[in-house]
């Protein structure tokens, strides 16, 4: 096997020490902070030491959903289990449902996903 394909073994898949600053494999695109968050809840993230911080960033192209929501968590294990993405090229009902359901509740006539 060449290196480009070689398998991840548990010694090549291990865990980032994030005390040892960040790592030279992750190209520098964003002007990152020198924080590691190892778990969520709600509007809270917390680091591997325990401090706690507002999630005021709540990621880049994403909704700001909260962190390990009971309802949110079943419903994407739910949806695991089903189709986890399908692209804007073809139909895609719930995404036709949510768009209902906002047109309905809002001034937009339409949505864009």
């Amino acid at each position: 096997m060449g290196a480009m394909s070689k398998p991840l073994t548990a010694s090549t898949a291990a865990k980032t020490d994030a005390s040892k600053g960040p790592s030279p494999a992750v190209m520098g695109t964003y002007a990152r902070q020198d924080l590691v968050f190892a778990k969520g809840e709600g509007a809270w993230l917390e680091t591997e030491t325990g401090e706690r911080y507002l999630d005021f960033g709540s990621g880049i192209a994403v909704n700001a959903l909260g962190h390990t929501h009971p309802r949110l968590v079943a419903a994407l294990t739910e949806q695991a289990g089903k189709l986890w993405h399908t692209s804007n090229l073809y139909r895609v009902s719930g995404q036709e449902k949510l768009a209902e359901r906002l047109v309905a509740a809002t001034f937009a006539d339409k949505v864009f996903f």
